[in-house]
């Protein structure tokens, strides 16, 4: 029961051509992710959804880039073009945001796998909502990045709770929880300053470093999973008003990619560099339902639900402006040995400089696979 080993060292890097670093930078961090390149060669070597087939195709570019030793490829044109043509948001020349892109890849290629089926010949992608949710889940790529996230109402009254959950594929916690309220305006002053600086010197200057204290993942993960009041919520059992509403982790996934969240409120400019520390690993327990532990066989031999990091996208400020930036990724080896891939550069470096850089995505992977389950009930069914 071991989940694939990492790749070897990364030898090939992608050229930039048209502002697309978001999309080279979110190519390195899937590329290393062995379980995903295994589920779909394995169970679906020649997909017939365009999707799927450029994922398929965009492992064996850089295999046979690798075979060549080749030191550099141009990204796959159709890919590019699919995703230039899914949203203005992604037009060619357009700088764009990686996390975006990221959602894009996945939303389209759980949709593929529900085109290809569960091999009776049915259009998955017809069912109501809730089924499609769950056949998502379970597909290949559900099976890959899925996670049950969800939050709990409890009646401050007649203790009555109201659960709703959804399946995610990434994680999204934002830089500002925990910040002081003299902390979330000194960020808004911040956004001023930087404005006011870009539009005397759009060339850029002075530092981006937000002035705020530093936090940790962890950190972030207690405050986005601790209890709040919420005065105006009415109880649908008892019709009273005030509750506490909790948000929690359940089904934890293969692969835990968790999304930084550092954009300024509407109508400010940049972002928040808060300093965000990530361990290199870590266990997820701490913020996961008993329920989901009890389910979990890790849970009970001790082990705990343990992760560790082999890939962070991270993007760049240019000349000290929040407003703009250059996508970069680093990725880990089989040998533990770390990489910066910068568009069509790619060069070792040492943990300690990993990190110093902010993170935007991170990816961790689970120390011991987890399997899809099976509805009470029902037969275990998997689509492509």
């Amino acid at each position: 029961r071991r989940l694939p080993e990492l790749r070897e060292e990364p030898t090939v890097g992608f050229t930039n051509w048209r502002n697309n670093c978001y999309l080279n930078a979110v190519y390195q961090c899937l590329l290393h992710t062995p379980l995903l390149r295994d589920h779909l060669l394995s169970a679906c070597p020649n997909p017939q959804d365009e999707w799927l087939a450029e994922l398929a195709g965009l492992y064996r570019l850089v295999e046979e880039a690798q075979r060549r030793d080749a030191r550099c490829v141009d990204p796959p044109q159709r890919l590019s073009r699919l995703v230039a043509e899914a949203s203005t948001e992604f037009a060619f020349g357009r700088q764009a945001d990686a996390h975006e892109a990221f959602i894009l890849l996945i939303t389209r290629w759980l949709n593929g796998c529900l085109v290809a089926g569960d091999g009776t010949g049915s259009d998955l992608s017809k069912l109501v909502y809730k089924e499609k949710e769950q056949l998502e889940a379970g597909s290949l790529v559900g099976h890959v990045f899925g996670l049950q996230n969800g939050q709990c109402m409890t009646c401050e009254s007649c203790s009555y709770e109201s659960k709703t959950s959804s399946v995610e594929y990434c994680l999204i916690l934002n830089v500002t929880l925990g910040m002081t309220e003299e902390e979330l305006q000194r960020c808004q002053q911040d956004s001023v300053a930087q404005l006011q600086l870009f539009r005397r010197r759009p060339s850029g200057g002075g530092s981006s470093e937000s002035n705020v204290s530093a936090t940790s993942l962890e950190n972030l993960l207690d405050e986005y999973t601790h209890r709040e009041r919420i005065d105006e919520w009415k109880c649908e059992k008892c019709k009273g008003v005030g509750g506490v509403r909790t948000a929690y982790l359940g089904r934890r996934p293969n692969i835990l990619v968790v999304y930084i969240d550092r954009r300024q409120d509407c109508n400010l400019f940049g972002k928040i560099n808060r300093r965000v520390s990530f361990p290199l690993q870590f266990d997820l327990a701490p913020w996961l339902t008993k329920d989901s532990q009890d389910e979990d066989p890790d849970s009970h031999n001790g082990s705990g639900a343990q992760y560790s990091l082999y890939a962070m996208c991270v993007h760049q400020d240019l000349r000290g402006s929040t407003a703009s930036g250059h996508y970069i990724a680093f990725v880990r080896d089989r040998a533990s040995r770390w990489y910066n891939l910068d568009d069509d550069t790619v060069r070792p470096v040492p943990w300690s400089t990993v990190q110093e850089q902010h993170p935007y995505l991170l990816f961790y992977v689970a120390s011991s696979p987890i399997f899809p389950s099976a509805p009470k009930g029902t037969a275990a069914s998997t689509t492509a």
